[in-house]
């Protein structure tokens, strides 16, 4: 009899900042709404109970493929792609996956001169977002002129945070919208949500404080994260529930990791209330996605005026500043302390005595 050798290789894992999560049990995969797109209400319902609305195929190809090319450039133009390193990886798979990141750099990239033509705002907030973006609001809407490009780079870990804590002196009604400038699969890091965290009384604590913290005017250091650790959201959304076919007690996830493959020109909305991250890049390219803010025209409160105007300055003061504890004495640790929203050691060692 011919022998069988069994190999386990266990659960496919996606690293996320300092953790992992398991593929089809910690991490779900996103819900598109094509399908409700002219239902501007059940697009609000869905909106408000899971945090975000995820659009396939919304910019076209050729605008998508526009943007990349004249964001590849001026990264080829810094020294931040070289030629040597799309013919290696034409020649080792027979096509090239996006921008790759240059080999020959080592820890230290080029000075990046990276600008935001009228062919990358096109791609992110022209008429294709923005007849969605109107879709979902029902009626004119206003986006901001300062708008993110989002330079992931292989094994760049990211933390979990709320849009909120940057945009804080603008509307709460705000959208965050993230468009994919190309084929972004999982192990290439897409976006990641936790799903209803917006919503659901399991993180309302953090949303009336960290959700609150405005990283520029406040004392508290850090990039604006909450977290590196995907294990230190999870226990949050996990609730009592009952099995419905046996009716035998379990564990329910109301607040569950969700990410999905992306293709070019898929667009993402989320609140500005919903935690979120990027799975960590494992190729040798760039990811490379955009991101602007939008509200309704005629909001009472608007869009935070620092991302406003031609000169807006965004928040390149606090980037510079941002971990000088001269400028911000408070740690991240002890607002959460103060915060409530981890236990205080000290006092736990005082209680157990």
């Amino acid at each position: 009899m011919r022998g069988i050798r069994v190999l386990r290789h266990g659960r496919l894992a996606y690293p996320v900042g300092t953790g992992r999560l398991a593929l089809g049990t910690e991490l779900l995969p996103l819900l598109p709404s094509n399908d409700i797109f002219y239902d501007p209400p059940k697009l609000r319902c869905r909106l408000d109970q899971d945090g975000y609305l995820y659009f396939k195929n919304t910019v076209p190809r050729h605008v998508v493929n526009a943007a990349l090319d004249d964001l590849a450039n001026q990264l080829h133009e810094c020294g931040c792609t070289l030629d040597e390193d799309r013919a290696r990886q034409a020649e080792l798979n027979g096509f090239t996956m996006g921008v790759p990141y240059p080999s020959t750099c080592g820890a230290e990239l080029p000075p990046l001169n990276i600008h935001h033509t009228n062919t990358i705002r096109n791609a992110l907030s022209g008429t294709s977002v923005m007849a969605t973006v109107r879709q979902v609001f029902g009626g004119a809407v206003n986006v901001t002129t300062l708008q993110t490009l989002h330079l992931g780079a292989p094994d760049e870990p990211f933390g979990f945070r709320m849009p909120s804590v940057l945009l804080n002196r603008g509307t709460k009604l705000a959208l965050v919208a993230l468009v994919s400038l190309h084929d972004t699969p999982l192990h290439m890091g897409p976006p990641l949500l936790v799903r209803s965290s917006n919503s659901q009384d399991t993180y309302a604590p953090l949303r009336k404080t960290y959700g609150q913290w405005e990283v520029e005017g406040d004392t508290i250091r850090g990039d604006g994260c909450y977290t590196e650790n995907p294990a230190e959201l999870s226990p949050l959304g996990k609730l009592p529930g009952t099995d419905e076919v046996t009716g035998a007690p379990t564990i329910v996830d109301v607040n569950p990791f969700v990410s999905s493959a992306l293709e070019g020109g898929d667009l993402l909305l989320t609140t500005v209330y919903t935690m979120q991250a990027f799975l960590t890049n494992q190729t040798n390219c760039w990811r490379l996605m955009a991101e602007a803010v939008w509200c309704m025209d005629g909001d009472d409160v608007g869009l935070d005026p620092r991302y406003m105007g031609s000169d807006a300055p965004g928040l390149a003061m606090w980037t510079e500043r941002r971990d000088d504890p001269a400028v911000y004495p408070k740690s991240l640790m002890e607002a959460k302390k103060e915060w409530g929203l981890v236990p205080d050691l000290a006092m736990s060692t005082r209680d157990g005595d």
